[in-house]
């Protein structure tokens, strides 16, 4: 008798265990199956775009100043509004030559009408879900199901309110830009033939060098043909001291004539730009750095004796151009 009763508790404790593992084995397989639709889902989140990125950028460019926290609320309640502005910015440095803007500039260039609501998420997050749940609470069917609602949602930002203007762009004239290019041609034409007859000179006396000929008559006569067959290029012509031939004349007299034609000069003409910041010399450029920045009496003297020897307008274009 005793041997029977024993044998149907045995029996009954290996059904339990049977039901035990099968509901483990369901459990784990429900586990699985949550897993596997979050981290479908998680792939397809990377996809969408991101204007983390663009607030970073955004919030560099405007480096602190003051009103740059109004514009960064704008984009933090519509974040696609981030690469918008960030477009606009690059549209306005290419039309003027690439001078970079500073934050007071884009800040300016901002009219904020309306900011409202930040950007809201409304789904759950994956690590947020595995935290809140626990394999035994996937007995449940109805837990179970919930799980793979929450997990299979994607996010969707509704974004906030940023209205804002922006000044326009302004695109330089393609008529102008030619007469201003050849002035410089003209001009770099004109300063070789002063020197065609006397040829080029240090202050002892003895002739300059290039390519270690002497510039003398002969070799400026052959440097004007080059020149006219396009083979070498003025402004770019340095002595074997290192020192550039032509070209700080001409923008000098461009910039101190102040006429019409030359209006943004600096601003967009990249041939004179580049005049600049490759033929002042290096101590000249650095001492207006280390002194010519600010309003003191001594800045506003510095920044006029750069100008009264490079041009009305050098000063300001190589301190905003290299950061002085």
């Amino acid at each position: 008798m005793w041997s029977g009763f024993y044998q149907g508790l045995l029996d009954y404790q290996k059904d339990v265990d049977k039901k035990k593992e099968k509901l483990a084995e369901k459990l784990e397989k429900r586990m699985e199956k949550l897993m596997t639709v979050a981290a479908t889902r998680d792939a397809a989140i990377k996809k969408i775009p991101s204007y983390k990125g663009s607030m970073v950028r955004l919030t560099n460019r405007l480096g602190g100043i003051e009103g740059a926290e109004d514009i960064l609320r704008g984009v933090a309640a519509k974040p696609s509004s981030g690469p918008e502005i960030e477009k606009y910015i690059a549209r306005v440095e290419k039309e003027q030559g690439g001078i970079r803007l500073t934050g007071e500039q884009i800040r300016d260039a901002i009219d904020i009408l309306e900011i409202g609501g930040a950007a809201a998420s409304n789904y759950v997050k994956t690590a947020d879900y595995f935290a809140s749940v626990e394999e035994k609470d996937l007995k449940d069917t109805k837990v179970y199901l919930e799980g793979i609602r929450q997990l299979s949602t994607m996010p969707t930002s509704q974004e906030g309110t940023f209205i804002y203007d922006t000044a326009p762009v302004q695109t330089f004239e393609s008529e102008r830009m030619k007469a201003q290019d050849k002035f410089l041609t003209d001009g770099l034409t004109k300063e070789l033939t002063d020197v065609s007859i006397s040829g080029m000179r240090k202050a002892d006396g003895s002739f300059r060098t290039y390519g270690g000929v002497p510039l003398n008559r002969e070799t400026i006569s052959s440097l004007k043909e080059q020149s006219k067959q396009g083979i070498i290029n003025l402004s770019k012509l340095r002595d074997d001291n290192g020192k550039y031939l032509f070209g700080l004349p001409t923008v000098k007299k461009a910039l101190d004539m102040g006429t019409p034609q030359f209006t943004g000069l600096l601003g967009r003409n990249t041939s004179y730009q580049e005049i600049l910041l490759e033929q002042i010399p290096q101590d000249k450029i650095q001492r207006l750095l280390d002194n010519g920045t600010g309003n003191s009496a001594q800045a506003v003297r510095e920044r006029q004796l750069f100008d009264n020897a490079f041009g009305n307008g050098a000063a300001a274009f190589i301190i905003n151009r290299l950061g002085g």
